[in-house]
């Protein structure tokens, strides 16, 4: 009988050990991932805008678009904005001006999507900001693009909502050398967000891409 019940114990442990391991993988897990962790790498310092957009392309519409930012730049033209601003000496692009880029790119390629922008005092507070990722990521037909200040500098970079779980975000950062995923809370992302874009003199934000049909 007491080997019956050390037996029965000993079940019971390992039950509630199991539970308790299931629900923190459950917990770290994250869901609603978008590229299986693939990424488009820039070609330079100021294409995280267009690397970030070729794979959030190539995830809303694969048979138009590969992994490759080359497809864009030879579609859109050597004087296009988007290419100069882009290039190796270029400024970068601020939000509305991706918006804008994206929303043409979508008219001329005859592509059924929309680009729009929301700053970061959209949202009231992290938590808020949340709750709207969570939803837009659950979409299959959505895409969010961010752009957050870099760490220490006054910069911005644009990286690609690969997924997210309770607690974190994990990004796709198209900076070479940068294959493992950024994970951040939602807190940090919010607050890296809500930094003044200084051309713009309006925060940072994201571009939430939608294929409509």
């Amino acid at each position: 009988m007491i080997i019956n019940k050390l037996y029965r114990i000993g079940a019971l442990l390992l039950l509630l050990n199991l539970s308790s391991t299931f629900a923190l993988s459950s917990c770290n897990s994250f869901f609603h991932q978008k590229t299986d962790n693939k990424r488009v790498v820039q070609d330079n310092g100021s294409s995280c805008s267009m690397a970030t957009s070729t794979l959030a392309l190539n995830y809303l519409v694969p048979s138009h678009f590969k992994l490759d930012m080359g497809q864009i730049r030879a579609f859109l033209g050597p004087n296009h904005l988007w290419n100069s601003y882009t290039a190796k000496d270029g400024k970068g692009v601020i939000l509305e001006e991706l918006e804008t880029f994206l929303n043409e790119l979508a008219k001329s390629s005859k592509l059924d999507l929309t680009a729009k922008t929301y700053h970061a005092d959209y949202w009231q507070d992290a938590q808020e900001m949340a709750q709207d990722l969570n939803i837009w990521q659950a979409q299959e037909n959505q895409a969010v693009i961010i752009n957050l200040k870099e760490p220490d500098e006054e910069v911005g970079h644009y990286v690609f909502l690969n997924s997210l779980n309770k607690e974190n975000v994990s990004l796709t950062d198209p900076y070479p050398g940068k294959e493992k995923p950024l994970i951040m809370s939602y807190q940090e992302l919010y607050l890296r967000m809500k930094t003044v874009d200084a051309e713009a003199q309006k925060y940072r934000g994201l571009i939430l891409l939608r294929k409509n049909h």
